[in-house]
Parts: structure tokens; C-alpha cells; sequence
């Protein structure tokens, strides 16, 4: 699951003046990469300078990577790659901001690598029904096999047993229906 509505919470439990300023910052950062996701000067920050502005507020340092933002190798600078994952990552992260901002709730959207429960899904329960109907035809088909071979065995027996009865019905025993 995501990490950004843990976020978003924890932003909220922090002194509301520590809280703005972060609220602040990240709106400006979020705000000026949608409005310019190709320019490099809103996608490269300077680690320690976002870092001590934030120093009283940690969720929203936390926001920028659950945004999409990267430290680099080096561990000088917090970088934004524009694809489409950290697209999606960024809009989700300020559209959760705003939305707290506006006193609503925010589940987030788990589209990318998200655990989602199974029985959310149509296509695993499509699935799970499948595989649970397919169980039950097999169940189903290897109950009538055990009877059909009960009949068999039963026939087979009858079969003996009424042989053996007309070989005996002449009362000699000897079986030859000759009765000497």
C-alpha cells in the first residue's frame, strides 16, 4: 500500500505552524512541476536546504518521496524523474494535499504496485469462482465414477452369483444341470 495517506495523516498530527509551512513548501514544489514537469530547476532540489526548511515537519519531507522525488547518489539533491509513474505519483500526492487542505478524506489511488485485498478485484473473483466451480465438477464427476463402479462391481457380482445358482439348481451339485 501506499505510504501517502499515512502521510498525509501524519502531516495533520504535527503543530499546525510547523504543518502550514511544510503544507506551503510542498504545494509550491508539487505546483511549479505540474505547471513545468520539463524544467530541471523545479525537478532537482538541494537536499539539505529542503531539509532543514522541513526540519519541524518530517511528513512533509516524507510527501516529496511519496511524490516521486529520489535522492541522489551522491546524497546532495532530491530529484524528480518526469515519466509517467512519478506523473501519477506526484498528482496523487497533491491531490491528497489538497484534499486534506479541504478537510476530506484521502484513501489515495492504488493503481501503481499497490497491494490491493483480492476480493476488490472482479478478475480474481471471476477467477477464484472458476477455479472453486471447476473443483466442485471434478468433486462432482469422481462421486458418480465411485457409483458407476459400485454398479459395475455389484453386476459383476450378481452376474457370478446367478451363474453359480443355475449350475447348482439340479441338485446334484456337480454343477453339469444334469441333475446326476
Amino acid at each position: 500500500m501506499s505510504d501517502l495517506p499515512k502521510r498525509l495523516t501524519d502531516l495533520w498530527e504535527i503543530p499546525e505552524e510547523d504543518r502550514n509551512k511544510g503544507i506551503k513548501l510542498c504545494s509550491k514544489i508539487f505546483n511549479n512541476i505540474l505547471n513545468n514537469p520539463n524544467d530541471p530547476k523545479f525537478r532537482d532540489l538541494n537536499f539539505s536546504k529542503i531539509r532543514k526548511k522541513l526540519d519541524k515537519c518530517r511528513p512533509a519531507f516524507y510527501l516529496l518521496f511519496c511524490a516521486g522525488f529520489n535522492q541522489s547518489v551522491d546524497g546532495s539533491r532530491l530529484q524528480w524523474q518526469n515519466n509517467k509513474i512519478t506523473q501519477k505519483l506526484l498528482s496523487d500526492a497533491n491531490a491528497g494535499l489538497i484534499a486534506k487542505i479541504n478537510g476530506e478524506e484521502y484513501g489515495g489511488n492504488e493503481e501503481y504496485g499497490a497491494i490491493v485485498d483480492p476480493s476488490q478485484t472482479s478478475v480474481i473473483k471471476d477467477r477464484n469462482m472458476n477455479i472453486h466451480r471447476k473443483k466442485k465438477e471434478k468433486e462432482k464427476a469422481e462421486k458418480q465414477l465411485q457409483k458407476d463402479i459400485q454398479k459395475i462391481e455389484q453386476m459383476e457380482t450378481d452376474s457370478t452369483n446367478n451363474t453359480n445358482n443355475k449350475d447348482n439348481k439340479d441338485g446334484d451339485g456337480d454343477g453339469d444341470g444334469d441333475g446326476d
